[in-house]
């Protein structure tokens, strides 16, 4: 199950679903791995994480202390190979932090600013009705100004239609200074 925007069911396309999480591991297996057969586990890896598991399981480090002695940030990028083998059965990344618009805490999902293309599709989009009346998802914005809250774990709201920042305002607040703060870190050539 992807995480997407608000209001969009799991994988359909949006803005911020081209940094999808990876909800299901063992689908992302390195082919002829030796991996223990158990279900997919519901944790999270970021993409960049495949770059210090290569890493790590070529034998080299993955930090570069070239970049870093240059003033460069450390990478950020996370061993996952014990939990994609089955020796573990959790993630070492509990934070994602997707964009200066979106941060994943475990469980949790903060989408800030308006949100484009922000409705939930039905299970055959487009079709006819789309066509017929000209009805596009994205013609719908969600507000996020002050801040959206999503419980998007396995036992939460995955599709993200119940925002909870009212009823979590402390979570919602520490959730906000920490996207500031992660905002503060990132680094463009």
């Amino acid at each position: 199950h992807g995480r997407c925007l608000p209001l969009l069911l799991p994988g359909h396309v949006g803005v911020l679903c081209h940094k999808v999480v990876v909800r299901h591991t063992r689908a992302a297996a390195v082919p002829h791995a030796h991996c223990s057969p158990h279900p997919p586990l519901p944790e999270v890896m970021h993409i960049t994480d495949w770059y210090a598991t290569y890493c790590i399981l070529a034998g080299i480090s993955p930090k570069d202390a070239a970049g870093e002695a240059a003033g460069i940030p450390p990478i950020d990028s996370l061993d996952v190979w014990p939990m994609v083998s089955g020796a573990n059965l959790t993630s070492p990344r509990q934070e994602l932090f997707m964009s200066s618009s979106c941060l994943i805490q475990g469980d949790w999902k903060l989408i800030t600013g308006k949100v484009s293309s922000a409705s939930w599709a039905g299970p055959t989009y487009p079709n006819t009705s789309t066509a017929a009346t000209n009805n596009t998802l994205d013609k719908y914005t969600a507000d996020c100004r002050a801040g959206c809250l999503y419980n998007v774990g396995v036992e939460g709201d995955m599709t993200e239609h119940e925002d909870l920042a009212r009823a979590e305002p402390d979570r919602l607040h520490a959730m906000l200074a920490r996207l500031e703060q992660l905002k503060s870190t990132v680094w463009a050539a």
